[in-house]
């Protein structure tokens, strides 16, 4: 990486113009995301309240709960994606690899989501699991349930979360089945949890359009 940048750097020095640059790099292995987000119609808010009703008949809560979700580890995977796609996406920039709106923003504020992540982790503790309730239903057996409906209200929010969108899906949601204290009180959390976890699949996404964009040019 450094003998690369010397060299481009020599380039640049010698040369009348800006040099071609052609350079092929290594690859670091990134993390998968934690999971990919629905591509779902973003919803109005009278939608939204529809959705929560017809979320709170379809969620059942596990009466004997067995193993539960490993909502940390999810978090902490995204972490780690986040932070291999910015690592490659820097030394792309430093090399002088032109690179898109998408990826220059995940550069300009990586920091920001870096520190967005860290609050989750450090609030995302097993605690939780001891008060919210978890689900039985199949693939969501051992999910606590107000896990479950973040996920579904920031997948029809197309992940831009308004205060009043997230008051409708919740009255929708109670007036089929109330939530507890405690998972009001988690909500906000869950709803960071969600963003992150989208957050991580997006950067992968990013990345694999960057290395598309340099093998074009290579």
């Amino acid at each position: 990486m450094r003998r690369a940048r010397d060299g481009v750097e020599v380039r640049r020095r010698g040369g009348r113009g800006q040099p071609a640059i052609f350079i092929r790099r290594s690859r670091r292995p990134t993390p998968a995301a934690a999971g990919e987000p629905a591509d779902l119609e973003r919803f109005t808010p009278e939608r939204l309240k529809q959705q929560g009703a017809n979320l709170a008949t379809r969620l059942r809560i596990a009466r004997h709960p067995g193993p539960t979700f490993p909502l940390w580890d999810f978090a902490r995977r995204s972490k780690l994606t986040v932070e291999a796609v910015n690592a490659d996406l820097t030394e792309g920039a430093a090399l002088g690899q032109s690179v898109s709106t998408a990826a220059e923003w995940l550069l300009d504020n990586g920091y920001i989501v870096q520190r967005h992540i860290g609050d989750v982790l450090d609030n995302l503790s097993k605690g939780f699991y001891e008060v919210l309730p978890v689900l039985e239903d199949g693939g969501l057996a051992g999910r606590p349930r107000i896990y479950e409906i973040a996920q579904e209200f920031v997948a029809h929010a197309d992940s831009d979360v308004y205060e009043r969108d997230i008051v409708e899906f919740l009255l929708g949601f109670q007036e089929i089945n109330p939530l507890t204290i405690a998972e009001l009180w988690a909500m906000p959390l869950m709803i960071r949890l969600a963003l992150v976890e989208n957050l991580g699949y997006l950067a992968v996404q990013i990345r694999q359009r960057q290395q598309q964009h340099e093998r074009a040019d290579f």
